[in-house]
């Protein structure tokens, strides 16, 4: 539990979110191509869900799980 509380940080500055998120990521994915993803998909849902805009969303792999 400890780790997914450090997995992601939001902040709020000036009515603007900046977003920090580390993720696992399995062997064999692109990182650019998830990571896009991932920040796509994070900002679309905090505007939506919150009406903030969101500057940024900053994507750290915190691991690959090679299986």
């Amino acid at each position: 539990m400890k780790k997914l509380q450090k997995a992601v940080i939001a902040d709020v500055i000036d009515g603007m979110v900046e977003i920090c998120i580390a993720i696992n990521l399995k062997y064999g994915y692109s990182v650019i191509e998830t990571s896009k993803d991932v920040q796509e998909k994070i900002k679309h849902q905090i505007e939506g869900m919150t009406g903030l805009e969101v500057s940024s969303v900053n994507v750290k792999i915190a691991s690959v799980d090679v299986q």
